[in-house]
């Protein structure tokens, strides 16, 4: 489950056991179904509305500077036009997504940080390892242990939760270092 505002205010919540992305609305707090039909059968759905469209186990939610909000599941990250439409962005199984300043997507994946720019996903840190160590160090020899979420500040900084070795860390131009 994961929450994200969107910027009329309105609350998105994600219901990875009911395969869901329910929406509160802030003006009159009636809750609605944003995206998913409630089946975990594949990502089916693209190019029609998102209430239409299978998701598989909804996890974490962003959006990006256009308003169009971007959902992990399961089977790969979909994202949500501001017209209500679904498409597939790629069939990574995210544990944690974001987008930073310039728009481009990052997302956390078992123990490694990608960037997807144009469907084109780039390594910034990790490698397919559970250790964490490289503080300090350049961010493509770091080493997470789970990744399990992700957040990105207004100059481009990316911050990383760890839940094996309950660690936060930030990936900031090429250095990783540990904040919490």
């Amino acid at each position: 489950t994961a929450l994200a505002l969107d910027a009329q205010g309105n609350l998105l919540i994600s219901d990875s056991g009911a395969n869901v992305v329910f929406k509160v609305d802030a003006a009159t707090n009636t809750i609605s179904i944003f995206a998913g039909n409630g089946s975990a059968t594949g990502a089916l759905g693209d190019g029609g509305p998102a209430t239409s469209a299978t998701l598989r186990s909804p996890g974490s939610l962003t959006m990006d500077k256009d308003g169009n909000v971007a959902i992990a599941s399961a089977n790969g990250t979909r994202l949500v036009s501001r017209s209500g439409l679904i498409s597939t962005v790629n069939s990574v199984q995210a544990s944690a997504i974001a987008f930073d300043p310039s728009n481009t997507l990052d997302y956390a994946a078992g123990n490694a940080v990608f960037a997807e720019a144009v469907g084109v996903p780039t390594i910034i840190a990790g490698l397919p390892t559970s250790v964490s160590s490289g503080d300090g160090g350049p961010a493509s020899q770091a080493l997470f242990s789970d990744a399990a979420a992700i957040a990105v500040d207004s100059h481009g900084n990316i911050y990383v939760a760890e839940t094996n070795v309950y660690t936060v860390r930030k990936i900031s131009q090429g250095v990783v270092a540990r904040v919490a």
